[in-house]
């Protein structure tokens, strides 16, 4: 099995939210994982244009994001 990339529109999501986080964690896998949720809060919240649905790896992404 081979995991899809993520999408332009989650990536670039993504870059916003290491940016804006104010306490990045020291392991970069970590760092990551915390954007990815920050991204999923703030789809949660509504904003609209983070990601796309129909796209393979954005679900996954997501996923692993809301998994506790």
């Amino acid at each position: 099995m081979t995991i899809p990339s993520l999408s332009e529109t989650l990536r670039k999501a993504l870059a916003e939210s290491h940016t804006v986080l104010t306490d990045p964690p020291v392991v970069s896998q970590l760092a990551c994982l915390h954007a990815f949720r920050h991204v999923l809060h703030r789809i949660e919240q509504g904003e609209e244009g983070l990601y796309e649905p129909a796209h393979a790896g954005d679900c996954l992404a997501l996923v692993i994001a809301a998994m506790e």
